[in-house]
């Protein structure tokens, strides 16, 4: 009689094959340590690669060529700091002095910083993207924060004191996000879902609790008030009607507090 081996059959090129555990995660030793939400499920896209060392960016940068956010973001009273290719130059407008803080990120989409406290931020670029806070003199990461959102951050800025960090997302949830720069957490109860994608947090300099978001076509306050070990956020009506055919085209923060802007009719 003859014997039948059973073959098993040879995976299919298109197959995907099985989930390999690990792929997205960062060694223990490295800069930022832990691990990214896992990725490389079957069926599931690699939204991005895997973070360089920090080492291998840093690069000599001969001249550099890049708009400024606006505001400009100081990092102290003669410190600007500017995205320039994954790193972040901080600029001393008075010696025209540059020193660099190299990242382990492909991209930067996002910078803010903070002269009273002389603190740096920036967002990463790409799918899930986090934010790193760092000090900038001397320069070392204070914290990371993640889960901000899915695709894309439409802007971060500090409170004029530094002590708060605010983040907007507008792709594909629509929230704002404010932190605690002393702790890097989530202030309790100011995780605010939006009803539009908004483009512009504009806080007031002389309250962190008062803020504006702006988009073309909408202006809208938002108060944060203390309640004993939570925090109550509140989003007013719009300034603007719904089916007004106009734009934002400026704004500003008055001394005492009021919230202008002016607007264009299309």
């Amino acid at each position: 009689s003859r014997q039948r081996l059973a073959r098993k059959p040879a995976p299919s090129p298109r197959s995907p094959g099985p989930a390999r555990s690990g792929d997205d995660a960062l060694p223990l030793n490295h800069p930022f340590g832990g691990t990214r939400p896992g990725r490389g499920a079957e069926g599931r896209l690699f939204p991005m690669p895997t973070r360089k060392a920090v080492q291998d960016g840093q690069v000599a940068f001969h001249a550099g060529y890049t708009p400024l956010s606006t505001p400009i973001s100081f990092v102290s009273p003669t410190v600007v700091c500017c995205t320039v290719g994954d790193s972040i130059c901080l600029w001393n407008i008075a010696d025209n002095t540059r020193e660099y803080l190299y990242t382990s990120a492909y991209s930067v989409s996002k910078v803010a910083g903070n002269p009273a406290k002389g603190l740096v931020a920036f967002c990463e670029g790409g799918t899930s993207p986090q934010v790193f806070v760092y000090q900038a003199k001397p320069a070392r990461l204070l914290f990371t924060l993640s889960d901000i959102t899915e695709l894309e951050l439409a802007d971060l800025t500090f409170s004029s004191c530094g002590s708060r960090l605010y983040a907007l997302s507008r792709a594909t949830s629509r929230k704002l996000h404010v932190f605690s720069t002393e702790t890097g957490q989530r202030l309790k109860g100011c995780q605010l879902d939006l009803p539009l994608r908004f483009d512009k947090i504009s806080v007031y300099p002389g309250h962190k609790d008062h803020l504006a978001l702006i988009r073309s076509s909408s202006v809208r306050i938002v108060t944060i008030k203390k309640s004993y070990e939570m925090y109550i956020s509140r989003l007013l009506p719009s300034a603007l009607a719904a089916d007004a055919d106009i734009s934002v085209s400026a704004y500003a923060w008055t001394g005492s507090g009021h919230f202008v802007f002016g607007i264009t009719y299309a």
